[in-house]
């Protein structure tokens, strides 16, 4: 669907308030009202924007895409997947980055 022309892509928001962009950390404590603060890598960011990066960058995931065809309708199965794959992708990011 377009909207003036722009491409309208439809994500699921769960976890984009508390999760790192960076690292892929989700966690209550990253997030304390308007200010963002990854307890793992230090990441800072307005909560705000930082949910809004998730969100683009899950527009373009293919992995996400595949979950949210997978289980269009099944919204607690698509959200424990999503948690899993970031806790993945988070521990990917560990293995290489680890911090001190």
């Amino acid at each position: 669907m377009n909207w003036l022309g722009i491409p309208h892509i439809a994500v699921d928001p769960a976890y984009t308030s508390k999760m790192c962009p960076k690292c892929f950390n989700i966690d209550d404590k990253n997030r304390k009202g308007k200010s963002f603060v990854c307890t793992v890598c230090k990441h800072e960011d307005d909560a705000d924007h930082n949910a809004a990066v998730n969100i683009g960058q899950r527009a373009f995931d293919d992995e996400v895409k595949k979950l949210f065809e997978k289980y269009p309708y099944n919204t607690n199965k698509r959200h424990a997947a999503l948690k899993e794959l970031f806790k993945q992708r988070h521990r990917s990011y560990m293995s290489i980055k680890p911090v001190a």
